[in-house]
């Protein structure tokens, strides 16, 4: 036999659900479970993750930049805690992770982290086409130089 949820079981379930949602949808499969030392990254649920990033720059509107480049921050986050160890922020990584890439691909993974920032971090911010893409390529061009991707 069965038991039967409550009305108070079903409506805390319920907004448990509607809680968690935007950070499933934000942060898409990234999972805390997934081991994320170098030896053992997953560079197929990289790809894929970055294959969705790529999905998601072919839609028109800032909206789809915006969640696109917030993702791509969010996967490039996700590599560096396999590449660095230490640093409780993604800057902090980044600041760590320094020497692992080159200078301009350092630089402009930065400028893209900023773009991040600014887009989560101030209500009324929006981002351009071409930001967006500058942004995707930055994260792009540093997953590739530390053979992430």
């Amino acid at each position: 036999m069965t038991r039967r949820e409550t009305v108070e079981e079903k409506l805390v379930m319920g907004l448990l659900r509607a809680i968690a949602w935007p950070f499933k949808t934000l942060f898409g499969s990234i999972s805390p479970s997934k081991s994320t030392n170098r030896s053992s990254l997953d560079y197929q649920f990289v790809a894929s993750s970055w294959n969705d990033i790529e999905q998601l720059m072919q839609l028109s509107g800032s909206a789809h930049f915006h969640q696109a480049v917030t993702k791509a921050d969010t996967l490039f986050d996700f590599v560096l805690k396999s590449v660095v160890s230490g640093g409780a922020t993604m800057g902090e990584r980044l600041k760590l992770a320094e020497g692992k890439m080159s200078k301009p691909a350092y630089n402009q993974v930065w400028e893209a982290h900023k773009l991040r920032n600014r887009l989560v971090h101030e209500a009324d911010a929006e981002v351009m086409v071409w930001e967006a893409k500058q942004a995707i390529q930055s994260f792009k061009n540093g997953l590739i130089e530390l053979k992430a991707l």
